[in-house]
C-alpha cells in the first residue's frame, strides 16, 4: 500500500490528545494510529513464540491493510465479525482493524449464541483459526460474508495481506461497540477504553517504557480494556506470552508456564494476570525478572482498582495469601 496513505491517516490522529477524561474520537484505532504519529519506533507488540515484534508504525499500517481486506469483504461500520483466534498477533491486529472501519468482534460459545447474538446485531461474518480446538460453530456457519479460516498463526495474517485499500477510519465514540463477550450486550469503546483502559494507564502510573505482559484473554473486557486499552494509552509495548497453545482463557498452568518465560526473556515491567494464572505461576528460580515493578490480578467481577486488598485466595486450599509475585505487589482489580 502507498505510503502516502498511511502517512495521511497518521497525521489525521497527530493532534488526537490522549491524557484521561479529554474529549476525543475513541477507539483501538485511533489509540494505535495516534502513538504511531507521535512515536512510530516505539515497540507496540511483541509476540515472541510467533516471532513477531511490531512497531507502532508497523502495527498502524498493518491493521489499516487488514481494514482494507475487510472492507473487500463487505465488512462495513455497524457489522459484527465472530472470531475464535487466540491470544495471538493476528487476534489483537484483527481487532484494531476492526475498529478502524467501526466493526466490532464478537465471540459466541455455540450455535444458540450465535442465533442470539445474529438476532440483536448484524453478525457479517466470521475469522477462525484451523486447530484443533477451533469452534466448530463459526466453521460451519452460514453468514453473509464466508468465513475465513486462517491456517498459521506466525504473525503474517495470511490472507489479509497485501490489501491496496486504506479505508478511512471511523468516527467512533464511547457509545460505539467495540466487542461482543459471549454476550449480546456490547463493551463499548468508552467502557474499555475512556474508562478501563485510562484508570489502569493511571493506577499503575504507565509510560511509552514499559512492556505490558498481557497473560490474559483480549477477548474480554479485562484484556482488550484493562489492559490493552491501558498500554496503548500510554505508548507502551504489549507482549503476548501466547498463540495457538493458548486458546480463550486457557489452561491456568499452561498459561502460568509461559508467562514467566516470557515476563524473563522480554523484560516485562508489568503483568496482567487472574488469580488463577498467579496461583499456578511457578516460583521465579533463576528468572530475570528484575524488570517487572508492578502489576494487576483480576480477583473478581469489576474493574476497579482495588488498592486495600492485599491478598487472594492463592493457597493450594483457597487459602488467602499476600497478592504478589516474585517479591512485587500486584493491585487486585474487581468489585468493591
Amino acid at each position: 500500500m502507498a505510503a502516502v496513505a498511511f502517512a495521511a491517516i497518521r497525521r489525521s490522529f497527530a493532534a488526537i490528545p490522549t491524557s484521561p477524561g479529554a474529549r476525543r474520537t475513541i477507539s483501538l484505532a485511533s489509540l494505535v494510529h495516534s502513538q504511531a504519529a507521535r512515536n512510530p519506533s516505539g515497540l507496540a507488540l511483541s509476540a515472541p513464540q510467533q516471532n513477531v515484534k511490531w512497531n507502532y508504525q508497523e502495527l498502524s499500517e498493518r491493521s489499516v491493510e487488514v481494514a482494507g481486506m475487510l472492507s473487500k469483504l463487505g465488512y462495513q461500520q455497524g457489522d459484527v465479525l465472530v472470531t475464535d483466534l487466540p491470544n495471538s498477533a493476528e487476534n489483537l491486529v484483527l481487532q484494531v482493524a476492526c475498529s478502524h472501519i467501526g466493526t466490532a468482534v464478537a465471540t459466541v460459545k455455540d450455535k444458540k449464541a450465535l442465533a442470539d447474538l445474529s438476532s440483536a446485531v448484524t453478525v457479517r461474518g466470521a475469522i477462525t483459526h484451523q486447530a484443533e480446538g477451533a469452534t466448530e460453530v463459526l466453521q460451519t456457519a452460514e453468514l453473509p460474508v464466508p468465513t475465513v479460516a486462517l491456517e498459521h498463526l506466525d504473525g503474517t495474517l495470511g490472507l489479509f495481506q497485501g490489501s491496496s485499500l486504506a479505508p478511512e477510519a471511523v468516527v467512533a465514540d464511547s457509545s460505539t461497540p467495540l466487542g461482543y463477550w459471549s454476550s449480546t450486550k456490547p463493551l463499548t469503546c468508552g467502557e474499555a477504553l475512556s474508562t478501563m483502559g485510562a484508570d489502569a494507564c493511571n493506577q499503575l502510573g504507565l509510560t511509552a517504557a514499559d512492556r505490558v505482559l498481557v497473560s490474559i484473554t483480549l477477548c474480554h473486557a479485562f484484556g482488550i480494556g484493562s489492559a490493552v486499552g491501558a498500554a496503548f494509552t500510554a505508548g507502551s509495548a504489549v507482549v503476548l506470552p501466547g498463540a495457538s497453545v493458548i486458546r480463550g482463557c486457557g489452561s491456568p498452568t499452561q498459561r502460568a508456564e509461559v508467562t514467566l518465560k516470557v515476563l524473563a526473556s522480554e523484560q516485562c515491567t508489568i503483568l496482567f494476570a487472574d488469580v488463577h494464572t498467579l496461583k499456578a505461576l511457578p516460583p521465579p528460580a533463576g528468572a530475570d525478572l528484575s524488570s517487572l515493578r508492578g502489576g494487576a490480578c483480576k480477583i473478581g467481577s469489576g474493574a476497579t482498582f482495588l488498592h486495600d486488598v492485599k491478598e487472594a485466595k492463592l493457597g493450594p486450599d483457597g487459602e488467602l495469601r499476600p497478592l504478589e509475585y516474585a517479591g512485587i505487589p500486584l493491585v487486585a482489580v474487581g468489585k468493591k
